[in-house]
């Protein structure tokens, strides 16, 4: 099936590689069709792709006398610094340097354009962002966080799972007797485990016990002892944040840029849609 965008050919073999360059993407998409009509659907989405780009490209020709050789000699030391020489690097890429800088004005041409298409969209107003921020708190969610101390005494070749297990029982017994968590922490705790300091952490990034332990309590409140991987450990809690919502004034820039993102590319969408419909496309 040949295709031409005013007047030029896209081939086949350019279909097959859009193809298999958007397999991956199209597997995670793809709903319950048979496998003669995914792999009819994905041509057909590879077509559509390769269509766009070429019809874009053709658009952005008349920028062609808009490129400034100074910026396309930037562009290029630029990428040649990625390799010891220029050589080398037009050596790694499989290119000419005629060829790279050909490219290199290819992109700056594509970059006009798109600059000449987004430059005009307004940005989002404060109504947009309040109520992209309510249809979407999920979000925003900020974690429970805690900050916490232990005292452990580790298992390893010199101290067994029992006898790390009988120092731990007899330090939870001191604790219990009016001995302060921190003398402990500082003189029997193994100071190979950060001298007991485990600071701010949310549910996930320690050890499975030591949320079981941790978000499970009030601040202030020292566990019983448990044991983990690594070996006994007794956790003080010293503060607990719950999980919340963010606050709108925290998280409004990141609203601001999401959205003007989501409306530079609307307007992409909508501008290469009416080219599409004035182009000459032969399928």
């Amino acid at each position: 099936m040949s295709i031409t965008v005013n007047g030029e050919l896209i081939s086949d073999q350019a279909v097959e590689a859009e193809m298999l360059a958007m397999q991956p993407y199209y597997n995670r998409l793809q709903g319950e069709l048979g496998q003669e009509e995914k792999q009819q659907q994905l041509r057909e989405w590879a077509c559509e792709n390769l269509i766009e780009q070429v019809l874009f490209r053709q658009l952005a020709e008349k920028f062609a006398n808009d490129i400034d050789p100074s910026e396309v000699d930037s562009v290029f030391d630029d990428m040649c610094r990625q390799a010891d020489t220029p050589e080398q690097y037009l050596e790694q890429a499989g290119l000419t340097e005629q060829q790279l800088r050909a490219d290199i004005v290819n992109s700056l041409k594509l970059e006009k354009l798109r600059a000449s298409i987004t430059e005009t969209v307004t940005p989002a107003t404060h109504q947009q962002m309040l109520e992209y921020y309510n249809d979407n708190k999920e979000l925003f969610i900020q974690p429970a966080m805690a900050d916490a101390d232990q005292i452990a005494i580790a298992i390893d070749g010199k101290t067994s799972s029992k006898a790390a297990k009988d120092e731990i029982d007899s330090l939870a017994k001191k604790l219990s007797q009016g001995r302060s968590f921190d003398d402990i922490m500082k003189n029997n705790s193994d100071a190979g485990l950060e001298d007991g300091k485990l600071g701010w952490f949310t549910p996930g990034e320690m050890l499975p016990e030591f949320d079981q332990a941790v978000f499970k309590s009030k601040p202030g409140e020292i566990s019983k002892p448990f044991k983990t991987e690594i070996g006994w450990h007794i956790v003080r809690v010293n503060k607990i944040t719950p999980e919340s919502i963010m606050p709108f004034e925290e998280v409004q820039d990141h609203i601001a840029e999401h959205l003007q993102v989501e409306l530079q590319e609307q307007a992409l969408a909508d501008f290469i849609d009416a080219e599409k419909e004035k182009a000459q496309i032969i399928r």
